[in-house]
């Protein structure tokens, strides 16, 4: 009987940790809200009757092909306004769609797309000219929207754009936001967009359906806000992809933290490569949101539009707030209180003179003795306020050095770091830490750190090095007798081989204009 009752017990045991493995698999696989998706969209870039030629000496122009359309650049994006609401308001990053702004919003575009070598070895220009653009946001490959630019940021500072759709669409639903705080850090995040949608000039459309929305996870590494710029993001291990940029951060519970903008790779030796990716802050998100008037929802409940306070929609710049009053310094003595101490011992001093007053009219021998004793107990009362003045004094004195202090390692900027960010579409914002030894650029992986892409326009196999003086503080271009030349920005070429001073913030491009090059101290 005991060996039964054993091996039953046995069994409902086992049964029992069974039950408890499933549920708990279940719960993890629910960790993330995938109702998430039901806010994003694919954001394209597409051109209207374009005509693709080619040149070899920029006067004569040979016509490669002609199409109806062509979709040239995109990325992702989510749906913001009033809970239970049709949304018509779109956030993405400022830099997906910067080419359709800068291009007049629609007007007729002429660009250089490359610059490549022939069959016979010879380097031609390859050119697109499109009567019109426009920005579709996608909700399945064939089914999709005309969205406008209601407000931008810039890629440079807050890489944030809305965009509007002229009727709000019931095939989305809008995701509430939320402002990220330290407490997150360490926790699980997800990044959602349509990875390879933004590098898809020339080469056809990408699946844009809800079941095409992919889903990453990481944890949040830390807030950091940006040096020079004071723009909040966060910092993360979860991947942000070609065409994931503008997609939204979110966390379990679905609730957007972040805008997903870029990687930074950072090469500490010749295989240490570590790469970290960012999102602009749901807090920005938030001013960004307010600033421009734009309807939301947080925590579930609708935020209500606000009046802006100037016409300019893409400012990006909140409005200083008036300076609290700062406390008293902890163990501390105010003002007030030191004066308060001076003013009693003043009122005791006054006492004692008023007595010494009304003893003179006693008599001689009890005048003396009087005064005796008045003068004792004024000598000891002002003893006593000269003392407590004194260490009024030095606590304020001691308040105000640990005041001082307290300010003084606030204002306290760290060290800044040089490094170079490449502008080029296919780097996606890379930035490259930089020091006193050279770092090459150009095509070739073996000997670059900076590498473009095979066939990339006037950019060479080693092109031009770049280092950073620590004396002057100037960054130092040299070009490598490249075929096509290193320029700045004004269009001067540099002579091979004879080092350059740059400033931190200015830029330069190799070969062609497309492929910017900027210095920082960050």
């Amino acid at each position: 009987m005991r060996r039964k009752l054993s091996r039953a017990f046995g069994i409902v045991w086992t049964l029992l940790l069974l039950l408890s493995t499933l549920q708990a698999t279940k719960i993890d696989a629910q960790a993330f809200d995938n109702s998430s998706r039901e806010g994003v969209v694919a954001v394209v870039m597409y051109l209207k009757n374009v005509t693709v030629s080619r040149t070899y000496d920029w006067w004569d122009y040979q016509r490669v092909g002609t199409y109806s359309e062509l979709e040239y650049s995109g990325g992702s994006g989510f749906f913001v306004g009033e809970k239970g609401e049709n949304p018509s308001y779109i956030v993405t990053a400022a830099h997906v769609v910067e080419d359709y702004y800068n291009s007049g919003e629609g007007a007729a575009i002429s660009m250089v797309v490359g610059i490549y070598i022939d069959e016979e070895g010879y380097y031609y220009a390859l050119c697109l000219d499109a009567d019109s653009a426009e920005l579709r946001i996608y909700y399945g490959d064939n089914d999709y929207d005309i969205a406008y630019v209601d407000c931008i940021g810039s890629s440079e500072k807050v890489d944030l754009a809305v965009l509007r759709l002229r009727n709000a669409t019931g095939k989305r639903r809008s995701l509430p936001v939320k402002k990220a705080d330290d407490s997150m850090v360490g926790s699980t995040v997800y990044t959602i967009g349509f990875p390879g949608s933004s590098d898809n000039m020339l080469t056809g459309a990408s699946h844009y359906g809800l079941e095409d929305a992919t889903v990453k996870n990481g944890i949040i590494s830390k807030l950091a806000v940006e040096s020079g710029v004071g723009v909040e993001r966060i910092q993360t291990n979860a991947q942000v992809a070609h065409g994931d940029s503008g997609g939204p951060m979110v966390t379990d519970d679905g609730y957007v933290i972040g805008v997903n903008t870029n990687k930074v790779t950072t090469q500490n030796g010749e295989l240490d490569v570590e790469t970290d990716y960012y999102a602009v802050s749901g807090g920005e998100l938030i001013r960004f949101l307010d600033k421009n008037n734009i309807p939301y929802s947080t925590d579930g409940d609708p935020v209500p539009t606000k009046g802006s306070d100037n016409g300019d929609d893409g400012d990006d710049v909140e409005k200083p707030k008036p300076k609290e009053k700062e406390p008293e310094p902890k163990g501390g003595m105010s003002t007030g209180l030191l004066i308060a101490i001076i003013a009693g011992a003043v009122v005791v001093v006054g006492g004692i003179v008023a007595l010494i007053i009304g003893l003179v009219s006693s008599g001689k021998k009890k005048e003396q003795a009087a005064q005796q004793q008045a003068q004792l107990q004024m000598a000891q009362v002002q003893a006593n306020a000269q003392a407590q003045v004194a260490q009024a004094q030095a606590q304020a004195q001691q308040a105000q050095a640990q005041a001082q202090a307290a300010a003084a390692r606030a204002n306290a900027q760290p060290q800044k770091k040089p490094m170079m960010r490449s502008m080029s579409a296919q780097h996606n914002g890379m930035t490259i830490a930089l020091s006193s030894a050279p770092v090459m650029i150009g095509r070739d992986p073996a000997t670059c750190k900076l590498v473009y892409k095979e066939g990339t326009a006037g950019v060479s196999g080693r092109h031009c090095q770049i280092a950073f003086d620590q004396a002057s503080g100037d960054f130092l271009i040299t070009d490598l007798r490249s075929t096509y030349g290193t320029f700045l920005m004004n269009g001067q070429k540099l002579n091979a081989n004879v080092p350059y001073h740059l400033k931190s913030g200015e830029s330069f491009y190799v070969g062609d204009p497309a492929n910017v090059i900027k210095v920082e101290l960050g």
